[in-house]
């Protein structure tokens, strides 16, 4: 037996090992049972879900985190809740499927059995791309329709990178200034470059209007209800301001698809509480041609109704050439249709081929030949007849 000098004595090597490796045996049998015991207190213990789904109104902006760039006085949150799930704070108001929260400043809301969800304010920075926004709409109120294209194109490319919210807008913006002009798959084509971030509920409200203007444009009748429903949902669950504007959008959906007495019962409806100059004009414009494409268009009323247009967007600072020159329009179309002759029609100079359509086809009813009836009108102006009576500009 080989044996090892060690402060003067022998030492039996084999029993060293023997008893080294029993004390590994107990050190690991300790911690294991330490470790079970430790993962029987997890279990036993309730697990913490993610913050909930959310969505936030009242920012220029909003990112990541989530952060509302720009807040105003009070950001609205509408957090998502699960059946048995509840607000524990701040105070909220309970709606199908979630409840909404206002904020005065950054703050957390804390549903029940979840992470608190942290909501951060922050300042929005000036930027080049804001900047230019600003720009394309101030060129399209102007007038100058073709440098906002350019404009709008140009900020959504600039913010597309890092202010997903700012380049959302220039979208639904550059999409108006296209349906104005007649570019009906360039104004579809624009949304869907640029979607918002589903944590802007505000902005996904907006896109979802401007999805239905422009799908009502192309005909699809049906996908404009449905984007309407959904700008219905998030504008009743963060309390938006667009309940009107969604029920004119409605009204004039059903002009298209012939449900005429409902879209003038709810444009009179409208019109009762608004007070905004530049609002009533577009809302008056919108009754005149619901009355001219039902069967009291021949009726004074309508012609009064058009007429009243006219010096609705007269009043208004703010609206853009394009649509006096539609509000005259629709009058000078109601007169050529009883015969009556109109003052000439000066339109823009970047009116859209529909709106030039729209003048030529009065020119043709108010020519001699058409007011004595001796004429038959030719395919081009069976075309515009027709279109007449389905499709508002």
């Amino acid at each position: 037996m080989a044996s090892l000098n060690f402060t003067g004595g022998a030492v039996d090597v084999n029993r060293l090992g023997y008893a080294a490796r029993m004390n590994r045996l107990a050190a690991l049998t300790l911690a294991g049972l330490t470790g079970i015991a430790a993962l029987m207190a997890c279990t036993d213990a309730p697990l913490v879900k993610a913050p909930p789904t959310h969505a936030l109104a009242g920012c220029d902006a909003v990112a990541p985190g989530p952060v509302c760039r720009g807040p105003a006085k009070t950001v609205t949150v509408w957090v998502a809740l699960a059946q048995g799930e509840s607000v524990v704070s701040p105070t909220a108001t309970t709606m199908p499927g979630g409840a909404r929260v206002t904020l005065t400043a950054a703050g957390t809301i804390q549903v029940s059995g979840r992470a608190p969800l942290r909501i951060t304010l922050d300042p929005l920075a000036s930027s080049a791309g804001r900047q230019t926004l600003a720009d394309g709409r101030g060129a399209y109120r102007a007038g100058h329709a073709d440098e906002a294209v350019a404009l709008l194109t140009q900020a959504g490319t600039t913010l597309a990178a890092t202010d997903a919210s700012g380049a959302a807008l220039s979208a639904q913006v550059l999409s108006f200034v296209h349906l104005d002009a007649g570019r009906l798959e360039a104004a579809r084509a624009a949304l869907e470059r640029a979607v918002p971030p589903k944590e802007d509920g505000a902005a996904v409200a907006m896109h979802a209007y401007f999805e239905a203007l422009a799908l009502r444009a192309t005909g699809d009748a049906s996908g404009a209800l449905a984007a309407l429903t959904r700008a219905d949902q998030w504008t009743a669950r963060l309390g938006l301001p667009l309940a009107s504007v969604l029920v004119e959008a409605r009204a004039m959906t059903h002009v298209e698809m012939g449900r005429i007495a409902n879209a003038i019962k709810a444009l009179r409806g409208l019109m009762i509480d608004t007070a905004d100059a530049c609002r009533r004009a577009d809302l008056i414009a919108n009754l005149g041609w619901a009355l001219l494409a039902s069967e009291q268009s021949a009726a004074a009323e309508t012609g009064d109704v058009l007429d009243d247009a006219v010096q609705a967007f007269d009043r208004c600072e703010r609206a853009p050439p394009s649509k006096r020159a539609n509000a005259r329009l629709n009058a000078a179309l109601w007169r050529s249709g009883r015969g009556e002759a109109s003052k000439p029609l000066v339109l823009p100079a970047d009116a859209s081929p529909e709106l030039r359509g729209w003048a030529r086809l009065v020119a043709a009813r108010q020519a001699p030949t058409a007011r004595r009836g001796s004429a038959s009108p030719n395919s081009t102006f069976q075309a515009w007849e027709s279109m007449a009576t389905r499709r508002a500009w």
